[in-house]
């Protein structure tokens, strides 16, 4: 559908609450159809992944599906129709195609089938729930078309009733910020246990046998599989949906990072070629299978149908080996084993009518590994009418429906997950594999009436209660050998040891090594883990087929070890996620290296092997942060903040980002805050290291933004007393801080729990990630004292201090206490004022920057309804959320700034009610009209109503105006609107003048712009508006202060594309310093890429944060842009009366220099762009290579090059105010012959522009 028809989206709490309306409409009709029904309504998720939205609903049937070829996504909640059986057939998909809406192709069952679903199938218990195959039909589904559109849509299915599809929109929810800018992986816990279900020597003994019958002809191929449990605390067992979203994260992250091989050039892989099946099949809490899967079985549209072969495995090889790799994928037998598939599947689709043509093999690189794959593709002939066995009518007069079987049935399953011959193979796999696969390896995907797809589950799990069993396989052929295979299969299991994989004691490499050494004489006889067992305890070998001497040698070996289920595995892969041999394992531990728990990463359960109480308390610290989720530490390096530092090194779950500079540490956790709403933890030393720290401070207390800072301290015996770097630290940022405690050194005497409570409280205290407005939010300061030793050196203390902070936070993720918000607006309250402000005539929206701006698309959307209900134009700050992004149906505001110039704009529009949104506004003249409004309607004796609404309660009326003040979420003003029934005969306000006056002005300012200077000069005002048109979408824009900012409000243009890019500035005290950590921040927070704008001053004075860009490139790996307009001094100064005074402006004021960048991006690995000309700079921004010397750097600085005669700059801004306060003139005064000037400001009267 063309975009420009497309329904106008709405925000996802709205869209449920029209589906539940439709839905009691299809349950009231008085002869329902035997069908189900489907209404699908374009929304605005707020997030680009409809998967971060599943993460926040909490009903316990879900699903999800993401497409290779990312064209299609969806994430379904409740399931109106769900059916299983033993075996799929025929009869029961054409049931199932009967109940799909005839008229609605996007209608789908989602699901899966068994690997093996045959009679004689062994069945275990753990995939009951799913018998032979199940397909849901969802109740409610949030789907991504593939023009990118979201829809959130609803099934009614009759038989199933209204009650479940009711349940489930009253309580869907939409994405919350906290959700779509955080780390899914950072937060999953650790496994308990670890166990290798299949062991090495019967891995071994079952290979043996196959490359016996292989050299006897009995099958020319086989896929063996097996698995790996991990088992966790029921206290910590992660979510489905959560390990999904980890997973999606950790390929993404891999994907992104890998660079070309040899540094060839290539063409960039398609989506289809970097990207994998994403699918998760939630039945209940307590069951679930998910996995991240490279194979498709068929795609199906229409006649034609595309398939593909994947088999042949080798790992992914680094820079210098890439011409090995090749060479290993290309052996004889991974081509072998890949002839069979491609041979396999053109023959299945032969017997289907199909005649294929195949285009491979070919490489398709993933994160880890490299496969050969054969594209397959080809037409179903047309059918005729009794092709069907009578059928054809059953599904609608489409046989794509029926093809969907026809497929399933004949090409599943490939010999890329059994072997040739087919039968043959799963009947051996039934003995050499003591397991049941159940859904592993099985065809997954959907169907409608016109089209299906369906791929491959390897690379998958199963998710039972508080265990996940992941699976993987390898096709073995006469050439395989079977510790390569096994390193294959550990391999293709790696996604989830990377998420699972507990810590592990160095030594045990030596004792997988070691065992290794000891069995390989016993691995032909079938040893088993049980024998071994036997063998440790003093047993003798039963079966009689190794000597006395290597029972000997293995008892002797095995006295003193500790074996557990997975001694005789793989060795356990590093948290790189790499899989290395026995050889190479062992070389990263000889036996002379002194291993200990100070080499691990913290554990809870690992608190008594703790090496002193401050590396302890230090520990304790972190982890009980990131329970509460704040796991982003900005750590400056110090001597006694060592214990801290520690913590977070071996935190599994702590993002760590070093930074040398304490100023810029805490600008980095400002501008992270603006992101997310979360609090990121800043780590410094004592003494002036801390004092750094108050610029930062005080932005974060001026605009509300959640930090933590831990502080480190001297003990108390050292104050006062001339110690060195020992400062008066507790109260240093007076009340700019929320709190403030002075925590004491590490004591036995302080009990542990004491210790986390203060981080829950300081949490709380925050408002990190609150969903509540309850709550205000700000800077935490802990100060925290520590004696030596301060690093993890070896101290005696009591070790069973630790006993009492009890068995539930040791064996958990939860924190020690949590607290629980709820919403203080009370909507029904509100009903009075809302009531009130529906009468008002020439009432308007303004939404500010700071604390209550709009930050996603959900608050934006619910921003617009109220407009809508109310009928009212929105004036939107450049760091409101709304303002440089294109909005719908003309009710925003672009250029309220320079409209307000016009003297006639002022006296004809005079509000009578504002709504502000938001605590910020940038623009004087903004303030300067709510002031004159006031005073207007005061000497009217008329009411004027402001109502100001963000989440803080602090004050915000410098004009002395504001007449209702509500501590509040848009969602929870947009529930109060709606109480309120719209006034009959409502009009829009007099002020929706102001849309068309902006609309037109646009033009206007473009042509103006162009005639004010010569040829393509930049200018200041230029460089606003060639950046607001030039950020790439889905990006952030992070403003600096003084005249860069105003330029942007007055000049950036709304862009063409929708809402899609976030915009902030540090506005709570306007300072310009910190801009390029916190933009910095404020990236790493989005999780996007960010643009950064500033002037040369404020530079100047946060140069030293690039040098985050150059050691932290891994760190902060979305790109960084830099712009800074050089005019060669402050600027704005001659726009303020002082630049009057000549003898003191210069340089007392201007501060004029002559300093240029380019070796600051040499010095700190940038790509560097100098531009001078409005092209220039249009080029440098839309260049999304190196750009001419970039040499393969990732970030980059633009250097806007514009006149630095600070005179002629101030002139340009006079002479496009007075073009504009003239035309805005001419406007009123063609409508003052029809209406007064107060009257005349109605919307849709405007006389022609003139230009």
């Amino acid at each position: 559908m063309d975009a420009s028809v497309r329904p106008s989206p709405l925000s996802v709490r709205s869209a449920a609450s029209s589906l539940i309306l439709w839905a009691r409409s299809e349950a009231s009709r008085p002869h329902p159809p035997s069908h189900a029904s489907r209404l699908a309504i374009p929304v605005h998720p707020g997030h680009p992944s409809a998967l971060a939205w599943l993460r926040a609903q909490r009903f316990p049937q879900k699903l999800f599906f993401r497409s290779r070829s990312l064209d299609f996504e969806v994430a379904a909640v409740g399931f109106v129709h769900h059916a299983t059986g033993p075996r799929f057939t025929r009869d029961a998909h054409l049931e199932l195609l009967h109940i799909l809406a005839p008229d609605d192709s996007t209608q789908r069952f989602y699901g899966a089938a068994r690997f093996d679903d045959g009679p004689n199938s062994r069945r275990d218990d753990l995939w009951k729930p799913y018998d032979g195959y199940t397909f849901v039909l969802p109740a409610v589904e949030l789907y991504r078309d593939p023009d990118g559109g979201f829809h959130l849509a609803a099934n009614f299915y009759p038989p199933a009733g209204l009650d479940l599809l009711t349940r489930v929109l009253v309580n869907i929810v939409p994405t919350p910020l906290s959700i779509f800018t955080s780390n899914p992986a950072a937060l999953i816990p650790r496994a308990d246990r670890v166990a290798d279900l299949t062991i090495f020597p019967d891995w071994h003994a079952a290979i043996t046998t196959i490359l016996r019958d292989l050299s006897t002809g009995q099958y020319g191929k086989i896929v063996l599989a097996r698995r790996k449990r991990f088992s966790f605390n029921p206290h910590a067992s992660p979510t489905p949906v959560h390990i999904l979203a980890a997973l999606e994260e950790q390929d993404a992250l891999k994907t992104r990072h890998f660079p070309p091989l040899n540094g060839e050039t290539r063409p960039q892989d398609s989506a289809e070629q970097r990207n994998s099946y994403l699918f998760c099949l939630q039945l209940d809490h307590r069951s679930a299978f998910l996995g991240c899967t490279p194979e498709r079985l068929f795609r199906l549209e229409g006649q034609s149908i595309l398939a593909e072969a994947l088999a042949g495995t080798v790992r992914r090889g680094s820079d210098g080996n890439e011409g090995q790799v090749l060479s290993e994928l290309m052996s004889s037998k991974n081509l072998e084993e890949h002839r069979f598939v491609v041979d396999y599947i053109r023959t299945a689709l032969a017997d289907c009518g199909v005649q294929a043509d195949t285009n491979g093999p070919h490489v398709r690189r993933l994160p880890r590994l490299m496969h050969l794959a054969t594209h397959i593709h080809g037409q179903f002939p047309l059918p005729s009418d009794t092709s069907l066995n009578g059928h054809r009518a059953d599904v609608g007069g489409n046989a794509s429906g029926s093809n969907v079987f026809k497929l399933l049935r004949t090409m599943h399953p490939t010999p890329a997950v059994c072997g040739m011959p087919r039968e043959k193979t799963i009947t051996e796999l039934e003995n050499l594999e003591d397991f049941d696969r159940g859904l592993f390896a099985g065809p997954l995907g959907w169907f409608s009436r016109e089209a299906g797809e369906f791929c491959v589950a390897i690379r998958s799990a199963l998710v039972h209660d508080n265990d996940v069993t992941a699976f993987a396989g390898s096709g073995i052929v006469p050439a395989s050998e079977s510790r390569s295979e096994w390193d294959e299969t550990e391999l293709k299991m790696s996604a989830f040891t990377d998420l699972f994989q507990p810590a592990v004691h160095k030594p045990h490499v030596r004792t997988e090594r070691l065992l290794m050494e000891m069995v390989t004489p016993l691995l032909a006889a079938n040893l088993s883990l049980h024998d071994l067992h036997k063998l440790e305890n003093g047993d003798t070998y039963p079966y009689g087929t190794c000597n006395g001497s290597n029972t000997t040698h293995v008892r002797s070996g095995l006295s003193g070890l500790s074996l557990h289920e997975n001694s005789l595995g793989a060795p356990p892969p590093s948290r790189s996620g790499s899989t290395n041999s026995l050889d190479s394992s062992y070389e990263t531990c000889n036996a002379s290296t002194p291993v200990g728990p100070s080499s691990l990463d913290f554990d809870a359960s690992m608190l008594k092997d703790m090496p002193n109480l401050n590396t302890l308390w230090g520990c304790c610290v972190i982890e009980e942060l990131c329970r509460n989720h704040v796991n982003t530490f900005f750590v400056a390096p110090g001597s006694r903040s060592a214990p801290l530092a520690v913590g977070v090194v071996r935190s599994r779950h702590a993002i760590l980002h070093i930074t040398h500079d304490e100023r810029g540490a805490g600008f980095l956790a400002v501008g992270y805050a603006r992101a997310t709403g979360r609090a990121a933890a800043v780590i410094t030393s004592s003494g002036t290291a801390v004092a750094n720290l108050l610029p930062a401070v005080v932005e974060a207390s001026m605009d509300n933004l959640p930090v933590i800072l831990l502080t480190a301290d001297r003990p108390p015996e050292l104050r006062e007393v001339g110690a060195n770097q020992a400062i008066r630290q507790c109260e240093i940022f007076g009340s700019y801080t929320l709190w403030t405690k002075d925590i004491p050194c590490p004591s036995t005497c302080i009990p542990l729990r004491n210790l986390l409570s203060d981080i829950d409280y300081a949490v709380h205290k925050s408002g990190s990630g609150s969903l509540s407005s309850s709550y205000e939010s700000g800077p935490i300061h802990l100060n925290m004292m520590f004696r030596e030793k301060l690093a993890p050196d070896h101290q005696a203390w009591d070790r069973e201090y630790v006993n009492a902070v009890g068995t539930r936070w040791q064996k958990s993720l939860a924190p020690l206490t949590q607290y629980h918000s709820t919403s203080s607006t009370c909507t029904a309250s509100l009903e009075g004022l809302f009531h009130d402000l529906q009468r008002k005539v020439a009432g308007v929206i303004i939404v500010g920057g700071g604390c209550g701006c709009i930050r996603t698309e959900d608050e934006a959307l619910a921003l617009y309804e109220i407009a809508e209900t109310l009928r009212w134009p929105v004036i939107s700050d450049v760091c409101g959320g709304l303002r440089l992004n294109k909005w719908k149906k003309g009710r925003l505001v672009h250029y309220a700034d320079q409209i307000l110039i016009s003297r006639a704009a002022t006296q004809a529009l005079v509000p009578d009610a504002v709504l502000q949104i938001g605590e910020r506004v940038t623009s004087k003249r903004v303030y300067e009209l709510i002031s004159s409004a006031s005073k207007v309607c005061s000497d009217r004796d008329e009411e004027f109503a402001h109502v100001v609404v963000s989440r803080s309660s602090k004050r915000c009326d410098q004009g002395f105006t504001v007449t209702h003040r509500l501590r509040s979420e848009v969602s929870e003003i947009l529930e109060a609107v709606k109480m309120v029934p719209r006034a009959s005969g409502k009009r829009e306000s007099k002020l929706m003048v102001l849309t068309e006056i902006s609309d037109k002005m646009d033009m206007v300012l473009q042509k103006m712009m162009q005639s004010s200077v010569e040829g393509d000069e930049l200018t200041e005002p230029w460089c606003s508006r060639v950046i607001s048109e030039c950020t790439p979408a889905f990006s952030g824009l992070f403003v600096g202060n003084s005249m860069v900012i105003r330029d942007m409000d007055a000049f950036g243009r709304g862009r063409a594309d929708g809402m899609h890019v976030r915009i902030s500035g540090n506005r709570g005290a306007s300072g310009i310093d910190g801009v390029v950590s916190s933009g910095i921040g404020f990236g790493l927070g989005l999780r996007r890429e960010v643009t950064i704008v500033l002037g040369d001053m404020s530079l100047l004075h946060d140069l030293n944060a690039l040098h985050l860009l150059r050691r932290g490139g891994a760190e902060a790996w979305h790109r960084v842009t830099v712009v800074v307009v050089n005019n060669g001094g402050g600027g704005i100064f001659s726009m303020l009366p002082i630049g009057k005074h000549r003898d003191v402006f210069s340089p007392v004021f201007d501060t004029p220099h002559s300093v240029e960048f380019r070796h600051a991006c040499d010095m700190f690995g940038m790509q560097y762009h100098g531009v001078r000309s409005v092209g220039g700079l249009r080029d440098a921004l839309n260049d999304g290579g190196d750009g001419g010397d970039g040499g393969g750097r990732r970030h980059r600085m633009i250097e806007a090059f514009v006149s630095g005669d600070h005179g002629s700059n101030a002139a340009l801004h006079q002479r496009l105010g007075a073009a504009v306060a003239q035309q805005v003139a001419s406007f009123f005064a063609g409508q003052g012959t029809r209406r007064s000037a107060r009257c005349g400001a109605g919307a849709g009267a405007a006389e022609e522009w003139t230009t």
